[in-house]
């Protein structure tokens, strides 16, 4: 095939929900889209890595020769060229580019500057969000797990800390559970007792 066809991908979280697309383009004629909801735990940058995951493999199975894979996600970009990358799904991407025996350029486009192609896998994107279905599933991270647990964890300390009998002076200065360290000048009972002779 010769060296016209053009893959923009884009993802988008709005109201809880997240959608990635992608749109191939043969000159400056749209060809076919593909769109995906992704579970509500995923984050853009996960929307932006499966939708180019997913053009890949439509490329792949194309057998197009020469392509520009065009996305608006510098940061996915650099998760694609570094050499330093830890994350599979990112390092399996990387495998299926430099195996291929046609030639995948990627290349960056600002965001929301007219590019007819941004703009529409943009606009696909936005769309799939509106899906009743999910199509991809991704399992929380290690820092969304901790943060979940410590979350828990502090909502546990203060059901109990409310429903004690015990410390209520304490809570009436401080009303919330904090696991940050409380520094300050505050008054101590040896202070009380040096101030007032006690």
């Amino acid at each position: 095939m010769g060296r016209c066809f053009s893959v923009f991908t884009d993802g988008s979280r709005m109201n809880g929900r997240v959608g990635s697309a992608y749109v191939i383009f043969y000159g400056s004629d749209e060809i076919d889209f593909s769109m995906f909801r992704l579970s509500d735990n995923s984050s853009v940058f996960m929307a932006e890595v499966f939708a180019i995951n997913k053009a890949v493999d439509e490329i792949i199975f194309r057998k197009i020769e020469y392509d520009d894979l065009i996305t608006d996600s510098r940061s996915t970009l650099k998760s694609l060229y570094s050499l330093r990358e830890k994350r599979c799904f990112i390092n399996n991407i990387k495998r299926k580019v430099a195996s291929y025996n046609g030639r995948i350029n990627l290349k960056w486009v600002k965001a929301h500057e007219g590019t007819m192609g941004n703009e529409r896998a943009d606009f696909l994107a936005k769309l799939a969000i509106d899906k009743e279905e999910i199509d991809m599933y991704f399992g929380e991270t290690k820092s969304e797990n901790k943060l979940l647990a410590k979350n828990k964890m502090i909502q546990l300390w203060q059901n109990r800390r409310n429903s004690s009998k015990n410390g209520k002076l304490t809570r009436s200065f401080f009303g919330k559970v904090y696991l940050k360290r409380v520094t300050g000048d505050f008054l101590f009972e040896s202070d009380l007792y040096r101030s007032w002779n006690i």
